[in-house]
């Protein structure tokens, strides 16, 4: 069964509260850290590790790192023990060393790849990872539109790695939920379309529906 997993790209410390407090009241137990640092994820975003761990206690946390420095950034985050970190394959001169440093720091490998990004880059290290991630839209901002291609990039990883989870972030509302699916991503991201909606916990509802159906 496919997953939905909500994704908090604050701001400020006080987005990032109110964030934390509706996902904690829909008893969602598995959330997605948008961490970026204003050069590769444009614009800069609020993180801070305490305040994460102290506003969302008990719960899987995948960091997903939108930063060029990753070695520093993964040295920052493993202090919370999330269950994914998640780096970028466009910020990476030496991928495996990443994947291994965050292997062990005791999290899931996450590989993910912007829009911009052959499919080809990441192939070579598909068995050494956990999880790959589509990033649908230029790293950094959220409420932007999914790029097209998507899906079929998607289908593309499927058809060679059946048993691989895949998730696809940016740009994902009701409308496209369908067809990611059908592509083959097993997780599916959702920030705007939870946080902007005129009522979060209908949509948020409304998106599992789909999602887990």
């Amino acid at each position: 069964m496919a997953s939905l997993l909500p994704a908090i790209n604050a701001y400020t410390e006080e987005e990032f509260v109110e964030r934390a407090q509706l996902l904690r009241a829909l008893n969602v137990r598995c959330i997605q850290l948008d961490i970026s640092d204003g050069i590769f994820g444009i614009p800069e975003n609020f993180s801070n590790p305490e305040i994460a761990a102290r506003e969302l206690p008990g719960m899987k946390l995948d960091i997903h790192l939108m930063a060029r420095d990753v070695l520093a950034a993964i040295a920052v985050w493993h202090k919370i023990l999330p269950v994914r970190i998640t780096v970028h394959i466009e910020v990476l001169r030496d991928p495996r060393a990443v994947l291994e440093q965050i292997r062990t720091a005791g999290s899931e490998r996450g590989l993910a790849l912007g829009p911009q990004t052959p499919v080809e880059t990441v192939q070579p290290h598909l068995r050494e990872i956990d999880f790959l991630l589509f990033v649908a839209v230029p790293p950094g901002r959220s409420g932007q539109r999914l790029d097209p291609e998507t899906p079929s990039r998607i289908q593309t990883v499927r058809q060679q790695y059946p048993h691989l989870p895949i998730g696809v972030d940016g740009g994902v509302t009701a409308t496209v939920v369908p067809q990611l699916l059908a592509a083959g991503a097993t997780t599916i991201t959702v920030a705007s379309a939870l946080f902007s909606a005129p009522d979060p916990k209908a949509a948020y509802a409304e998106l599992k529906r789909l999602v887990e159906a």
